[in-house]
């Protein structure tokens, strides 16, 4: 009855229309929850001693990739959020959602003129850098068993 090129683009309408209405389904707020969440655990794989540094323990056989390859990924990645964060209506949000897209979005461009800096090149100072922030894990994450030794 059919043939078949026009099946399969039946089959291709359906999941698109399928798709579509998923995705025309989740509201603003969802929305802005799940770059919420994509940015957190990105920030938690791009900097492991961050992650160990506020308890979360998936990344503490890593240290920060200090790469050129990696800067220019995080980049890529803040600016992704925050085209993603732009198109967020932000009228439709609650008052929590509203307020945490504005600090996300600050906190991103803050981090994009950063990187414009190249900051990243001056790796010793005063405040956060590796010779300051490994031994202070220490401090705030001892060792309590082996597995901490190990991991």
């Amino acid at each position: 009855m059919f043939g078949e090129n026009q099946s399969l683009r039946i089959s291709i309408a359906v999941v698109l229309c399928v798709v579509g209405t998923m995705v025309g389904c989740s509201t603003p707020g969802d929305r802005a929850a799940a770059i919420f969440e994509d940015y957190w655990q990105q920030r938690l794989r791009h900097s492991p001693t961050w992650s160990t540094y506020v308890g979360e323990h998936r990344y503490n056989d890593r240290l920060d990739d200090l790469s050129e390859s990696e800067a220019a990924r995080w980049t890529t990645i803040r600016r992704d959020l925050l085209g993603q964060l732009a198109r967020v209506s932000r009228l439709d949000l609650n008052d929590s959602d509203r307020g945490n897209c504005t600090i996300l979005e600050r906190e991103l461009r803050d981090g994009l003129s950063v990187d414009e800096c190249n900051q990243r090149l001056m790796p010793l100072k005063h405040q956060g850098s590796p010779h300051l922030t490994l031994p202070m894990l220490l401090v705030s994450h001892p060792f309590s068993n082996e597995h901490d030794y190990r991991d």
